[in-house]
């Protein structure tokens, strides 16, 4: 794999965490962003190019679609509590976050219900952090 060394932690993360992911889903699909498409904050309308996407089917009498999207950062781009918040980064982050509350998902076709997710910033010194959101979200 090409990337950065967040980009390739992030990697290493799910390969030993989609076990946990195969007891609840029938479909996983990690998916590289390479310009593929964009998405748009609810504030000012930024563009936005998360570097992962999630896709998740679990089967039970409706199928449920989940779209989790993924940005690993880098320290460099930590603030100076070495978090993201108020990085210039931390837009991205918030939108991430927001994306579920703000975003008019209900999106329901033939059985199926979608269900977009943002996760915090994948970030080596702060996975425990992601881990537990990805857990909340996804597993709980």
């Amino acid at each position: 794999f090409y990337g950065t060394e967040e980009e390739k932690s992030f990697i290493k993360f799910i390969d030993e965490f989609i076990e946990r992911l195969r007891q609840k889903y029938s479909d996983i699909a990690l998916l590289r962003n390479e310009k593929f498409f964009q998405i748009f904050d609810f504030d000012e309308g930024r563009a936005f190019e998360p570097d992962f996407i999630i896709l998740l089917k679990r089967r039970n009498k409706v199928i449920n679609i989940y779209q989790i999207f993924i940005e690993p950062k880098g320290d460099q781009f930590k603030d100076s509590n070495g978090r993201f918040e108020n990085s210039k980064e931390g837009w991205k982050q918030k939108f991430l976050l927001e994306m579920e509350e703000k975003a008019d998902t209900d999106l329901k076709l033939e059985n199926k219900h979608f269900r977009l997710v943002g996760l915090p910033f994948y970030n080596k010194k702060l996975k425990k952090e992601f881990e537990e959101a990805l857990e909340n979200e996804i597993l709980s």
